[in-house]
């Protein structure tokens, strides 16, 4: 456990960033992983993966370098994840809201229109319970990727060790009016989802990352992040938007992809908990 203090605390000062994905067996592992994830949200009960995928996937597996699989397995349960959360959003409210995962698959994304009446700081009181069903939909698909109260058995329920760093909810707007009116909208909306997320979901800021802190957070850009031109009204709605971003963990190196999974193995909360207790 004296080596455990010892990761956490240097890591304590390191900004969780996505290393970028040059490698061109990384990529082609991740396309293999995004294929079976594909085939397996979409087979029946009755129907298999096709074995050959397995295979594949298995012998691209063993060529890779620990953490080389670990970073591509994370983008894919990143992508399970929001793909997870999307099809019940769309099950229980069709033709109520607008949600889809982004193009870089990292997060789900409302229309802001959807969500919010033109120029409101508060929520649609119709929509209210989209986002308080969310928050319940967040907590269940994040649980076995944070430390958190429940009892899980994390060797069962990641056994690569894959673990959330951030749920952002964040607030975007198109580029009608000045940027401090835009930051103060756009993040007086992300606060209104967040907040009622958390009326919600109380124990929500319970859910934590292998630093021990809370995983979710709240953040406004304004109209600095758009996804497409604001040269059309229809450009402007796609860019009028709250996004849900999922941001994971990424070790280093292989000893960090070692360790984390020994936490893992370990229990998560327990190894945290001593982080946390024995400070900075």
């Amino acid at each position: 456990m004296r080596n455990l203090r010892r990761f956490n605390r240097e890591e304590e000062e390191e900004e969780s960033v996505f290393i970028p994905m040059t490698d061109m067996t990384v990529s082609f592992l991740f396309i293999l992983m995004i294929l079976l994830a594909f085939f397996a949200v979409r087979f029946s009960d009755k129907d298999t993966v096709p074995k050959s995928v397995h295979e594949e996937l298995q012998r691209k597996l063993d060529e890779q370098t620990p953490l080389e699989a670990y970073i591509a397995m994370a983008q894919v349960q990143r992508l399970e994840i929001l793909r997870r959360i999307e099809e019940a959003l769309k099950i229980e409210f069709k033709d109520k809201i607008l949600v889809e995962i982004s193009t870089e698959n990292d997060a789900l994304r409302f229309k802001g229109e959807g969500l919010f009446a033109s120029g409101a700081r508060r929520l649609l009181p119709n929509k209210r319970i989209i986002v308080e069903r969310l928050a319940d939909l967040i907590t269940e698909a994040i649980s076995c990727y944070t430390v958190n109260e429940r009892d899980l058995n994390y060797k069962e329920c990641n056994p690569y060790g894959i673990v959330i760093e951030a749920v952002q909810v964040e607030g975007h707007t198109d580029d009608v009016g000045t940027d401090p009116f835009n930051i103060e909208l756009s993040t007086a909306r992300a606060n209104d989802a967040f907040f009622t997320m958390l009326r919600s979901q109380e124990d929500l800021l319970s859910y934590r990352n292998i630093r021990g802190q809370p995983v979710i957070s709240v953040s406004g850009y304004g109209e600095m992040r758009p996804i497409t031109s604001n040269d059309t009204p229809d450009g402007k709605a796609e860019n009028r938007r709250i996004d849900l971003r999922l941001i994971m963990y990424t070790p280093h190196n292989r000893e960090q992809v070692e360790r984390i999974q020994q936490q893992i193995r370990d229990g998560m909360r327990l190894a945290v908990e001593e982080a946390v207790s024995s400070g900075p």
